[in-house]
């Protein structure tokens, strides 16, 4: 590893699991070497409490974030934090590929016209297209007075959360039929199937979000870097 030239270190892990592993960060070459750590936007659209505090997976990624941007503040390189917004592509996403399962699974298209709320996915080639070319410029000391910034990246289109299902869902290449239920009977399938364990792992405000706007701006990103976005091809 002592042979090694390391131009930059990008972390794809938990952003919550990086203090971890402090000691291993520790050293003059991390002190002296760009950082791109990947957190998400969930951090802004994922559940608030009353008191108007973060929770769960939110909460989680918050103090990830503020870990990084305590342990850097002394470094002699920049930092910056990716809030990528729903990536898909490839085998392991956890999003789109669900998605697409469950359609395979149950054969069957939702429509669901009260899901209207926007999303932009952004494809996992772009973002790592856009992290090596990022690196690659960063690379060195930091020579500007901004050495950590927080910037967001979605995809290149934007569309209702109904029509992302469907599309997604299509995606399957099963033999579907389609089925346009209610609001209130999604509600009662959603208690219902409590027993499947994806559905057991929607948060309680599911519905509500599907109405609910959550785009966000690439502008600071590809500022950084020259960012290629996609149309959402699952």
């Amino acid at each position: 590893a002592n042979r090694l030239t390391i131009k930059g270190i990008v972390s794809l892990c938990p952003i919550w699991e990086l203090s971890s592993y402090a000691s291993a960060l520790q050293t003059s070459t991390a002190c002296l070497t760009p950082w791109v750590i990947f957190s998400s936007t969930s951090v802004l659209t994922h559940g608030v409490s009353a008191s108007g505090r973060p929770t769960g997976v939110s909460a989680r990624l918050k103090e990830g974030e503020d870990w990084v941007t305590a342990f850097r503040k002394e470094a002699k390189a920049q930092t910056q934090i990716v809030r990528p917004t729903l990536v898909y592509g490839g085998r392991l996403n956890k999003n789109i590929n669900v998605i697409r399962d469950l359609g395979r699974f149950f054969r069957v298209v939702l429509d669901l016209p009260f899901g209207k709320g926007l999303r932009s996915p952004i494809h996992a080639d772009d973002m790592g297209d856009w992290c090596v070319g990022l690196v690659r410029k960063i690379s060195g000391p930091s020579d500007s007075g901004e050495s950590l910034g927080v910037v967001a990246a979605q995809g290149g289109e934007a569309l209702a959360f109904n029509t992302l299902l469907k599309r997604a869902t299509r995606a399957s290449g099963a033999g579907l039929f389609s089925a346009r239920p209610g609001r209130r009977l999604v509600t009662l399938g959603l208690l219902i199937g409590g027993f499947v364990p994806v559905l057991r792992k929607l948060p309680p405000d599911f519905l509500q979000r599907l109405e609910r706007d959550f785009i966000f701006d690439n502008h600071q990103a590809a500022r950084l870097y020259p960012l290629t976005v996609r149309r959402f091809h699952p």
